[in-house]
């Protein structure tokens, strides 16, 4: 859905200047040229989008993207405000609500069985980012992978 046919005169700063971003929980809209591409939620912005996961796809769109967004000073409510926003504009990219696409990105589905504790653990951790627990794990099983690859190549120059 185009942000036409909605009046949104919220603050944005493209794609390459998200380093600018506010440290402020919020609703996020990445736009590309007026369009609606992802919908998101986060308790801190800048944070987010320092490794936000669709980076790799949004780097190698044509058109100027944008990230534009919504404070919202009650965090409860950022959930319900964003299935509501991403039922409305139906972005392209929020891949969740469109299992189909599930079959076309360019990711895997893995799944683990955890501790109660653990699970508790990676939930704190999701919550302080403004991630879901899925996003916090898979960003943890790429920084672990990276510590072990750096170390493991270390070790083999010697």
């Amino acid at each position: 859905m185009n942000t036409v046919t909605i009046p949104l005169n919220l603050p944005s700063v493209p794609l390459l200047e998200r380093h600018n971003l506010p440290r402020c929980q919020s609703i996020y809209f990445v736009l590309e040229d007026g369009q609606v591409l992802y919908i998101g939620r986060t308790v801190n912005l800048n944070q987010r989008w320092a490794v936000h996961h669709i980076l790799p796809q949004l780097k190698m769109r044509k058109g100027e993207v944008r990230i534009a967004w919504l404070e919202c000073s009650v965090a409860e409510l950022l959930p319900e405000i964003e299935t509501g926003l991403i039922e409305h504009f139906q972005p392209l990219l929020n891949v969740v609500k469109n299992p189909l696409r599930l079959k076309t990105a360019d990711k895997d589905i893995i799944s683990s069985v955890i501790s109660k504790e653990l699970k508790e653990r990676l939930k704190k951790y999701a919550n302080s980012k403004g991630w879901s627990m899925s996003q916090a794990a898979g960003v943890l099983i790429e920084e672990g992978l990276k510590r072990f690859e750096a170390e493991f190549e270390g070790k083999e120059a010697k």
